[in-house]
């Protein structure tokens, strides 16, 4: 099993280190059996002296690892092209491509080994908010939405107000759901689009030929759905792979207004292109 982790971070270096930690931790139990290549991508936009400091102290934290910082805060999909030279360079079976505020538990590559080889293109796993005691956030989605409930959300990210209430309800619902006892659902299934906060390409052929994702943020869920609907390829949801999520860090600092705003562009986006 060869795996490639692009992780993806914008100004939360110790999230990012403890990040790297898991992946070694679950490295180490998974043994002989994995050949693994980290690269992270810094979004940060530090000063010279910064940028240097900051890969001294992860390239000596996580040897091997391969630290790229970005000029320009690329985004998070904008540093997919860049794993994708990495990819066509190492020839991974497995690419992972992640954001920085998770941690994997220390069975995940021994899970993995498990699942494959897996017919499906993309593998959702269970990713977990609280370290695990919370609800999974896969699958994001099962069925694909229609066009009416995109063209409703860009009505709703067209309005300061509709949009402000629309969040509102978003976190009351989640306020709910979290206050139950985490529900494991036992069996791997089929579904449409993978929660964004990190996706596992079992396909390799099919992650180098993705296309530019013109947004900024947000939409990637659905673009990767989407891709792989048109090219006729399966999203597989396997629980027993886990990923714990601390969610959000990485957006964190964005403004209301500024965050509709990506959002309306990502969903303008993904009606232009698929629908």
């Amino acid at each position: 099993m060869k795996v490639l982790i692009c992780v993806v971070s914008y100004r939360t270096d110790e999230k990012l280190e403890r990040y790297l930690d898991s992946i070694l931790t679950a490295a180490q139990a998974a043994g002989s059996a994995l050949t693994l290549n980290i690269l992270v991508v810094d979004n940060s936009v530090r000063e010279a002296a910064a940028s240097e400091e900051f890969v001294r102290r992860i390239s000596e934290r996580t040897p091997g690892v391969e630290v790229i910082c970005s000029e320009t805060n690329l985004g998070y999909f904008g540093a997919v092209p860049v794993a994708q030279a990495a990819a066509a360079r190492l020839r991974p079976e497995q690419v992972i491509f992640s954001n920085a505020d998770l941690t994997l538990a220390p069975d995940f590559f021994i899970r993995l080994g498990e699942k494959l080889p897996c017919p499906a293109a993309v593998i959702a796993p269970a990713i977990l908010i609280d370290e695990g005691r919370g609800f999974d956030q896969n699958p994001k989605l099962v069925e694909r939405y229609s066009a009416d409930r995109l063209r409703f959300l860009q009505k709703v990210y067209s309005s300061a107000l509709l949009f402000a209430l629309y969040v509102w309800l978003g976190r009351l619902k989640e306020m709910l759901v979290k206050d139950r006892p985490a529900v494991r659902p036992s069996g791997d299934r089929d579904i449409y689009a993978p929660h964004g906060a990190l996706f596992l390409f079992t396909k390799l052929g099919f992650f180098l030929g993705l296309p530019r994702h013109e947004p900024f943020l947000y939409g990637e869920e659905l673009f990767i759905a989407e891709e792989a609907r048109r090219h006729a390829e399966v999203v597989r949801y396997i629980p027993a792979i886990r990923v714990f999520d601390s969610r959000h860090a990485s957006t964190a600092g964005l403004g209301s207004a500024r965050r509709r705003r990506l959002m309306k562009e990502s969903i303008d986006f993904i009606l232009r292109r698929y629908y």
